[in-house]
């Protein structure tokens, strides 16, 4: 069974730095051994990322990035068992948020434990068609 996970967390430095260079490199070479794949999502104080794969190996990776200094604040929103991937294409990408995804950023900003799961549904589905979209302009 596949096993999502979204989450986020505070930047413990500003954007654009070797930092997250670092965590898009290290990403890509952990998730394609352990079947995940993974989108992530930078604003200049926020990390925001879905997680996709095998249930074992989800939790794993989501304790390690628990722990990474690169981050603090770490918050689960959701987890959830899926039948099918949202996510397709490279072992992690990653996307830097620009003014012209401040709503989706102030949506992702808002949620918590707390928030209908309806919602985060909602938001997730969102950073998916954004990595989708991202991955067409590529191609």
């Amino acid at each position: 069974m596949i096993t999502r996970l979204l989450y986020k967390a505070r930047a413990t430095h500003p954007s654009f730095t070797y930092h997250d260079l670092d965590i898009l490199r290290e990403g890509m070479a952990r998730n394609v051994n352990r079947r995940i794949q993974s989108f992530l999502l930078r604003s200049d104080r926020l990390y925001f990322q879905i997680l996709e794969g095998p249930g074992n190996e989800v939790r794993a990776l989501a304790e390690e990035i628990a722990r990474d200094p690169r981050l603090f604040a770490y918050e689960e929103l959701l987890h959830v068992p899926v039948r099918e991937r949202l996510l397709a294409g490279p072992s992690m990408d990653m996307h830097m948020l620009t003014p012209e995804d401040r709503a989706l950023e102030q949506r992702l900003s808002e949620l918590n434990q707390a928030t209908p799961k309806a919602i985060k549904l909602a938001v997730l589905r969102e950073m998916a068609a954004l990595a989708h979209d991202k991955m067409a302009a590529v191609a």
